[in-house]
């Protein structure tokens, strides 16, 4: 057994042996306020999903602060829609009372948690005690959502309006008091749109510990007075169904003293002034299931389509690059696009592999796609299933169709289907061999006789396979490896639509990955990417950013197959990583 062999079962071993945890547990932790009045009160929220186990093991202690008892767990399960793909979520939720008994900033370091056997933290949380709020009238702050009721999947967004009067000239201070910022369960952020080229940004502390950029739209008239004004604005998707609470938010600017020192730099607040966004709620429902078409794949929101096809001239069996175009208001980063090759309106074409792009408002992905005759005139429509939350109905968005024109090769019928495919005869690039004409009688010099003739009739065949060896020894494209290899991408998505835990997924992605390398299936156990990319042909071909791809989808399929519970991975992201790895040269 070589040493890389031996190493991959090790490491495969030991995987199994050690204890882990699924890939997609998260740790929370959040306050209901970041800023509370003296003899007040605010809540410490603790939540953990997806664990089989989880545990506080110890609460910190933090002068000036009570902490009282911790309560629960209280467990809630909820299923979530994404990339057209049901999962279902368990969350345990702990709570305490945070009572303050003096005024100042206070950080409350992470808590200790158990997850599934393992040790935990949750992220430090900043709190502010102030023996009274002033600034509601010298300050601005506003946040407003794209809308209060959602279905899952449905994208929107959340802009905050801050400032405070221009008659402050003092102001050197600001901090956001967010305490939903990255805490709220059901969740993702999506890409922002870039700021306009004449944005001008500058950078404000958020929750007393990092920094968020924000725009400075000018002076505005607020109230009747003028303010200094900023707005920060960011998309999310809900995955989920169930009450979005975003609670109190507070923006909080003023004056600080800095005395500079030798090792350290002194800060002190001289003036500070808070101005409150009050609480409020988003409500998510669940996709309807009246209406839902079998191929949907999660595509939410007004979506449009446009198609476009280079070249549209051709021979059957060119290439044409067929790319379509998804733009509008919509998840358009996380529904699974159309597979050609799975519709009938497409049985006259082959459909080898796609390549993909994605922006905040559009999605473009590249079918290479080939005629398979010349009765072919037409790329057809291309229907994506979406919901449209405006019209409160699924609808079938479809693309422009394309005419294109296809000439029949000379001595040559079509393709060679795929294997399961109906047969449409001879492959274009076989050699049809042809018959000789019969003899004319009564010529002069006379034709062939009767054995030159069947010896002529025998060669024929040997001279075409003779022919055809050749053909695949100098790298035919249709021979079984370069089949099996153009083959590798819609064999995966079959397995993936099948395999029901993260070990069938992780083979189902070996066996896509030997294909690609035209090698044995079981060749990427235990591979390492960066010697592979060093010793293979193919691997110099990989781009930094495929390989890194590849790293880190092998890390979470193999945490979830050997070191978790063995449930399945989004299959959809698993697919974008295929098409990626072919789009970056594998």
């Amino acid at each position: 057994m070589n040493p890389k062999t031996w190493l991959g079962l090790v490491l495969a071993v030991a995987a199994l042996a050690a204890p882990g945890r699924a890939q997609d547990v998260k740790v929370r932790a959040h306050l209901s306020s970041g800023v509370v009045k003296l003899g007040d009160q605010v809540t410490l929220v603790i939540a953990v999903e997806n664990a089989r186990d989880a545990a506080v093991t110890q609460m910190p202690d933090v002068e000036g602060l009570q902490i009282g008892a911790l309560q629960g767990p209280s467990i809630h399960t909820t299923e979530s829609w994404i990339n057209g793909r049901r999962s279902r979520t368990v969350e345990r939720t702990w709570a305490a009372v945070v009572q303050p008994v003096k005024a100042g900033d206070f950080e409350i370091p992470p808590i200790s948690l158990s997850i599934d056997g393992r040790p935990d933290q949750t992220r430090p949380m900043a709190l502010t005690v102030v023996a009274d709020l002033r600034g509601e009238e010298l300050g601005l702050f506003e946040i407003q959502a794209s809308s209060t009721k959602l279905v899952e999947g449905q994208p929107f967004s959340v802009q905050l309006t801050v400032g405070w009067d221009k008659a402050l000239t003092n102001v050197n201070y600001v901090n956001m008091s967010l305490p939903w910022w990255g805490e709220l369960p059901g969740l993702i952020e999506m890409e922002q749109a870039p700021p306009a080229p004449t944005a001008s940004l500058i950078d404000f502390v958020l929750n007393s510990n990092e920094l968020v950029k924000v725009e400075r739209l000018g002076d505005r008239e607020v109230r009747g007075r003028t303010f200094v004004v900023f707005r920060l604005v960011r998309s999310y998707m809900p995955t989920r169904s169930g009450p979005l609470e975003f609670p109190d938010s507070f923006f909080e600017f003023g004056q600080v003293d800095e005395q500079r020192g030798f090792f350290r730099t002194e800060r002190r607040k001289v003036e500070t002034y808070f101005v409150q966004a009050p609480a409020f709620d988003i409500d998510v429902v669940p996709l309807p299931e009246a209406g839902r078409p079998l191929d949907f794949s999660g595509a939410i929101g007004s979506i449009g389509a446009e198609a476009t096809a280079e070249p549209r001239d051709v021979d059957v069996g060119d290439s044409i690059k067929f790319t379509v175009e998804w733009s509008g208001k919509g998840n358009l980063e996380f529904f699974t696009p159309p597979d050609p090759g799975r519709l009938e309106a497409f049985d006259g074409f082959r459909v080898y592999g796609t390549t993909e792009s994605k922006a905040f408002d559009r999605r473009r992905v590249t079918y290479d796609i080939a005629p398979l005759s010349s009765q072919v005139h037409r790329i057809p429509s291309l229907p994506l299933q979406v919901f449209d939350p405006e019209l409160g109905r699924y609808t079938a968005v479809e693309s422009n169709p394309i005419e294109i024109r296809v000439r029949a090769l000379e001595n040559a019928v079509s393709l060679a289907p795929e294997e399961g495919e109906a047969q449409f005869g001879a492959d274009v690039h076989d050699i049809v061999a042809q018959a000789a004409p019969a003899p004319r009688s009564g010529g002069a010099g006379g034709g062939p006789g009767p054995r030159t003739l069947g010896g002529l009739l025998l060669a024929a065949p040997l001279l075409w396979l003779g022919v055809r060896t050749r053909v695949r020894r100098r790298g035919d494209p249709d021979a079984p490896l370069e089949r099996r290899r153009r083959r590798a991408r819609r064999v995966l998505a079959r397995s993936l639509a099948s395999a029901t835990d993260a070990k069938q997924q992780l083979d189902a992605f070996h066996a896509f990955l030997a294909a690609r390398t035209r090698e044995p299936d079981q060749a990427w156990l235990g591979r390492d990417v960066a010697a592979f990319r060093a010793e293979h042909p193919r691997g110099g071909d990989l781009t930094d950013e495929s390989a890194a791809t590849l790293e880190r989808l092998f890390d979470d399929l193999s945490r979830a197959a050997y070191g978790g519970d063995g449930r399945a991975l989004d299959a959809a992201r698993i697919e974008r990583a295929a098409s990626e790895l072919i789009g970056g040269g594998l």
